[in-house]
């Protein structure tokens, strides 16, 4: 995805399932094992999308199934259809090979830095050592433009890893992962005081769409409607908005009067 996910051993965590639709089958949501979107806590699902979805769920007064998995995983099994939904980032890539049903928020892509050499434009990456997803959003959109010793790598924690052993210069994430290991989400995953005075505060690029998406011929064309209907409902945004603000992203909703209907 953008800055987001590698791929990595399949995972999944299953809860049971009430089906919203016509059919009767089970409904699976296939989410993204990169943190704080989707990781595993002693066998049990979490992340914002777990919990965003689990807002759908209860808006629509069911409850599903979830599976977590790598994003190449994730992408191809939408497409394909093996699994039901997930919750992705919208992208011009995509828009034609999967259906984005409902809009749920929008996140900032993230340019971290270090202390002494601070980016606060996009040119003040030239020259400099850079990791970022290999198949991201950075990747396609901002790369080729650049003149920079760029380095794709695995996941966040390598990327902190890197920059405060001296090995970068600056990392592009999102804020959702940035304010993940802030909030210090998950024990795990945390930076000390000192570590975090390393770092320049980081520099923003554009804003990308989450969406809840599923293959174009999804059987469960009930659910998918009853989806799509969900931005008009209040409680639904407002629970939402407090997902968002539990993650450290206030202005997470803020785009959803912006959604293409």
């Amino acid at each position: 995805m953008r800055t987001l996910w590698s791929a990595m051993i399949l995972a999944c965590v299953w809860v049971p399932s009430v089906s919203a639709d016509t059919d009767g089958s089970p409904v699976t949501y296939v989410l993204a094992d990169w943190f704080p979107y989707g990781w595993q806590d002693n066998a049990t699902p979490q992340g914002l999308l777990v919990d965003i979805a689990k807002a759908v769920d209860k808006a629509l007064s069911v409850e599903n199934n979830y599976a977590i998995a790598p994003v190449s995983r994730v992408l191809r099994s939408i497409k394909s259809g093996e699994y039901d939904f997930s919750i992705i980032y919208r992208g011009k890539k995509l828009n034609r090979q999967v259906d984005h049903v409902l809009d749920v928020g929008c996140i900032r892509t993230a340019v971290v830095s270090m202390r002494d050499r601070p980016v606060r434009k996009i040119e003040d990456l030239n020259g400099m050592r850079v990791a970022y997803s290999s198949s991201g959003y950075f990747a396609d959109n901002f790369l080729p433009t650049l003149d920079l010793e760029g380095m794709a790598v695995a996941n966040a924690d390598i990327m902190f890893r890197m920059a405060l052993r001296g090995r970068l210069d600056a990392f592009v994430i999102d804020d959702a992962v940035l304010q993940g290991y802030r909030l210090e989400l998950d024990q795990a995953r945390k930076e000390t005081a000192a570590q975090w005075q390393s770092f320049s505060q980081p520099f923003y690029l554009e804003s990308l769409r989450l969406a809840v998406t599923s293959s174009f011929d999804n059987k469960h064309k009930v659910l998918k409607e009853r989806m799509r209907g969900l931005l008009s409902n209040a409680s639904f945004v407002g629970d939402l908005q407090d997902i968002y603000d539990r993650y450290g992203l206030p202005s997470g909703t803020a785009c959803l009067h912006l959604v293409d209907q």
